[in-house]
């Protein structure tokens, strides 16, 4: 049988800055969503699994820390490049140059702190390539491959040359996999470039694609404060596990460089039909081709 969660009230919104316009809205309208059938780690009224809120281990003290596993699936003729975008994947609940057992510095932390910007500050790492009928896992216990090339059978990690050790062994215990520029070799050629219908970018899902605002659905969310910082706007975080969610809202001024990105792609070549989709269960993270 199924079965829908309605929310019956609306929530206050959580505000740190009173000149903050987004800060300050309220739920425009209640959401109902079925969730029969979803298994869920994080939120049981959001249908949205996350390996980033299992406190599956505590490493240097740090018990918000997460064990996820990253798995990239190739089920077809084609080569497959992604990007990764990563960045730190949990609120603390303030601005204060800490992110939990972490203090930052412009000089340990030039790029994730830069301009002094204590969250969302997401970088690119260097290209990673899984060719036709690949299936690769990471293993370890780490919430984000960022340090050696052990992770993956194909030795690949998450390699972003610009980030310092110190900024790196934050992300590996508290970062987040948020996105990433996609593309698919057509015609099979690891030097084909990844633009057109086949690539772009893609994001992990998080919210259904109508609902722009989760406090719709479940107090769990709340905005996360922009400290009048533009690009943190449409950014969302758990108040149980404290971690970070870019929105859907496409709106130009009220979004981020996310907001509009979508979680899947798909194109036909030569009669065939075929996905690039990015989700994640309770304790995976997965970017998968396939045809469809």
């Amino acid at each position: 049988m199924k079965r829908s969660i309605i929310l019956m009230s609306l929530f206050t919104l959580f505000s740190c800055n009173e000149n903050d316009p987004l800060e300050k809205e309220k739920p425009e309208k209640i959401i109902t969503l079925d969730v029969s059938n979803t298994i869920n780690s994080i939120d049981p009224l959001l249908p949205y699994q996350s390996p980033y809120g299992n406190n599956m281990y505590t490493l240097n003290g740090h018990p918000y820390a997460s064990a996820a596993e990253y798995v990239f699936i190739n089920e077809t003729d084609f080569g497959m490049t992604i990007y990764p975008m990563i960045g730190l994947a949990y609120y603390d609940g303030k601005y204060d140059n800490k992110n939990f057992g972490w203090n930052l510095s412009t000089s340990l932390d030039p790029n994730l702190f830069a301009n002094n910007h204590e969250y969302l500050k997401i970088v690119t790492c260097k290209s990673m390539y899984f060719g036709p009928h690949t299936y690769e896992s990471s293993v370890g216990n780490n919430q984000l491959p960022t340090l050696g090339p052990t992770i993956l059978p194909s030795k690949q990690f998450f390699d972003a040359p610009i980030l310092t050790s110190h900024e790196n062994g934050m992300l590996y215990e508290g970062g987040k996999f948020y996105g990433m520029e996609a593309g698919v070799h057509i015609p099979y050629d690891p030097n084909f470039p990844i633009t057109g219908t086949a690539g772009g970018w893609l994001k992990f899902r998080f919210l259904p694609d109508n609902v722009r605002d989760p406090r719709q659905i479940s107090p769990d969310w709340q905005p996360m404060p922009t400290n009048n910082i533009s690009s943190n706007k449409d950014y969302w975080y758990n108040t149980k596990t404290y971690e970070i969610c870019p929105g859907n809202n496409p709106v130009v001024g009220q979004g981020n460089a996310f907001s509009a990105v979508p979680s899947e792609r798909k194109f036909s070549y030569k009669g065939k039909d075929y996905e690039l989709k990015a989700y994640t269960t309770a304790t995976q993270v997965i970017v998968s081709l396939k045809q469809i």
